[in-house]
């Protein structure tokens, strides 16, 4: 049994959610934090390298639309001679379909979606697949899927009014000058048939290879580059792997750090940035840490649950209320960051 083994028996298949009878603290409730014990050495922690293929998947999500954007170059070229501009330095660009509510929120899905994917998941190449952990494999899957329904479902909404919309814009450059004017041109507009193709939401999970194995090296080369492959691929690896705990514990480390500053102020002051996802947010990047922690650091894990059960007890309007809470939560914040690796 190695170390992500024993783990794994620790963790959840799905996200850590709140407990379903949790109830919000009271200005009289208030859970004390455990002190983190003191460390064996005080030598910092080392990242560990661990064999992620079987506790870890990479999410591929790759999304494509037409942007009902087009740039006008004659229109680019006429206002640059206007200005005394070099037209290669400027640009007009026609938004061809701006007040159509289907391709509104077609950009906003894609945009929510990217944001959720960057928030649940860790780079693990330089641009495309990203690393999720098994424990919060089920619920990204679950909400990246009812993105890509919602993405669909408005996409053809769009291609069923999409006739009427083109109608609607030649009529308002035609009448009015909310419209495009005398920039207006049907040859801006794909065909129907070329717009539909225009939109994909794709969406796949991939296993990580084990960088023991030797079944990925199928070239035909000799023992010594095959050799090489392979050594070349473990270092690889291995460097991922420390560049993605490093990311998780400073993307962890700030959003704490910004978390403490909203709530350092006294009850005579105004409270700035104070807004009602405080909490929410704050509490995900607590649970991003347990997903993420594949080394064995009890003091940080003492800590960090603490800070987790105080968040789900936690209510904005209580925090708003009570000095007393914020600074017992600042405590809490403060006990993570000081076992956090740096």
């Amino acid at each position: 049994m190695g170390l992500l083994d024993d783990l794994q028996k620790k963790h959840d298949v799905s996200a850590v959610s709140a407990p379903v009878n949790s109830v919000p603290l009271s200005k009289a409730e208030v859970t004390a934090v455990p002190e983190p014990q003191q460390p064996v050495n005080q030598q910092e922690p080392e990242l560990v390298d661990v064999s992620m293929h079987t506790h870890a998947r990479l999410c591929h999500v790759n999304i494509c639309m037409w942007e009902g954007r087009k740039k006008d170059k004659r229109a680019t070229q006429n206002y640059a001679h206007q200005v005394d501009a070099d037209a290669r330095k400027i640009g007009v660009d026609k938004y061809l379909l701006s007040d159509n509510p289907h391709l509104k929120r077609i950009k906003s899905i894609k945009s929510d979606a990217r944001d959720y994917l960057n928030r649940v998941s860790k780079p693990w190449l330089d641009r495309g697949p990203r690393i999720i952990p098994a424990t919060s494999l089920l619920d990204a899957r679950q909400a990246l899927e009812a993105f890509k329904a919602e993405y669909y479902t408005e996409v053809q909404n769009l291609l069923d009014g999409y006739s009427d919309a083109v109608d609607m814009a030649e009529q308002k450059a035609q009448s009015s000058f909310s419209g495009l004017g005398k920039l207006f041109s049907r040859d801006d507009y794909p065909s129907l048939g070329s717009l539909r193709e225009k939109f994909s939401f794709k969406l796949a999970f991939i296993p990580l290879p084990k960088p023991e194995d030797d079944s990925d090296f199928r070239l035909q080369v000799g023992e010594e580059m095959k050799e090489y492959l392979k050594q070349s691929y473990k270092d690889y690896y291995h460097d991922q792997n420390q560049e993605m705990m490093v990311r998780v514990y400073s993307d962890v480390r700030t959003r704490l750090t910004e978390t403490k500053s909203k709530l350092d102020y006294g009850d005579k002051q105004t409270p700035t940035g104070f807004h009602n996802t405080l909490i929410d947010r704050t509490l995900e990047v607590v649970q991003m840490l347990k997903h993420f922690s594949f080394g064995d650091d009890p003091n940080l894990e003492l800590c960090r649950s603490a800070l987790e059960e105080r968040l789900q007890r936690m209510t904005v309007e209580a925090l708003r209320d009570s000095s007393r809470l914020r600074s017992e939560l600042i405590e809490a914040i403060n006990k993570v960051l000081n076992v956090l690796p740096q």
